[in-house]
């Protein structure tokens, strides 16, 4: 058995469509999302011959995922935005640090 990952959205509402990642022109549309899949299995063998295919749809992104559960830590933090400039400031100090040793790097070469 195959699964191929599909993406599936309601267009308007009543009207389903789902989409196989990839190939754009193999899909279906329906009324229902089980209507538009089920006209997607129609397609399928064609697309892949003598084969049974199993649709997996991805539900959305759990809820108590661990990096959601910290999102907007610092939303009303006064100091965050102080500390991220600080941190680009420091980026633009490296970044020059960095050119400068190259472009010495460079004139030892041109010398020797």
């Amino acid at each position: 058995m195959k699964t191929v990952p599909v993406w599936l959205r309601e267009m308007a509402p009543g009207e389903f469509l789902v989409t196989v990642f990839g190939m754009t022109d193999c899909r279906g549309m329906g009324e229902t999302k089980e209507g538009a899949i089920a006209m997607l299995r129609e397609h399928l063998p064609a697309r892949f011959p003598g084969e049974v295919v199993e649709l997996e749809v991805i539900e959305s992104i759990d809820p108590h995922h661990p990096a959601l559960e910290v999102a907007g830590i610092f939303a009303d933090d006064p100091t965050f935005d102080e500390f991220v400039e600080i941190l680009a400031e420091n980026r633009r100090q490296d970044y020059l640090e960095m050119e400068r040793y190259y472009a010495e790097l460079d004139a030892k070469e041109l010398v020797a």
